[in-house]
């Protein structure tokens, strides 16, 4: 989750190791050489990968929780909670642009918002963030979740105004048996906040059947219920 510190800062701390061991290493072979400027390299950028790309990295966390405040959370684990699609509000505007039913007064909405019961597993090291979705099962089939997710892109963000974190991913979603109204697959993107309390929440939103005025959006509520990504639900 380096990508959530300003890049000056990664350079710089990678810079100042670089450093630091080719001069331990100067003395104690005594002298310059551009094999210590290797050597340097080598170790300084294989100290990165294992601090970075292992679970290395989730020990210090724990051992310094305070980087979760300088740095970014560690997010791994099991999330559930809830998401909303207004989804009704589209399906109301419809029916009431194709029947003599009374009007849909977007200013006066009485429409629920769907809501659907998900599950979210976020798998971070300091290189890369991966947000996969399930979604719960919808008649007629409830043997199967009705969608699932997978992400294109992922960032972690502390924002420069408001000290906040935030998450923004850009996933691929695969509905294995759709209703009339939705898509195999569509697009989606969801920009998440880290709560005081420890929760996600935000804007999720999809191209699915963008090309007949029918993309939806809706907020997308997580609480963790297990810092164990492989953990079962």
């Amino acid at each position: 989750m380096y990508l959530a510190l300003p890049i000056k800062t990664v350079f710089y701390t990678f810079g100042a190791s670089l450093v630091l061991f080719f001069l331990l290493l100067s003395s104690i072979k005594g002298g310059f050489s551009f094999n210590l400027i290797s050597l340097s390299l080598l170790i300084t950028t294989g100290l990165f990968w294992l601090l970075g790309a292992t679970p290395v990295w989730r020990k210090l966390w724990k051992r310094f929780p305070q980087l979760n405040r300088w740095v970014f959370p560690d997010l791994n684990g099991v999330w559930q909670g809830e998401q909303e699609s207004n989804w009704p509000i589209i399906e109301r505007l419809i029916n009431a642009s194709s029947t003599q039913q009374e009007i849909y007064n977007a200013d006066q909405p009485d429409v629920s918002l769907l809501k659907t019961k998900v599950t979210v597993r976020i798998t971070a090291n300091l290189f890369r963030v991966k947000v996969t979705l399930v979604s719960q099962p919808r008649s007629p089939d409830l043997s199967k979740p009705y969608s699932e997710s997978y992400t294109y892109l992922a960032v972690p963000r502390k924002n420069p105004d408001t000290d906040a974190f935030e998450l923004f991913y850009f996933y691929k979603n695969t509905t294995t048996n759709p209703v009339t109204t939705d898509t195999n697959s569509h697009d989606g993107a969801a920009k998440l906040e880290v709560t005081a309390d420890g929760k996600l929440k935000g804007i999720n939103m999809t191209n699915r059947q963008w090309h007949r005025g029918m993309n939806t959006a809706g907020e997308l509520v997580l609480e963790r219920i297990s810092e164990d990504p492989e953990a079962n639900e």
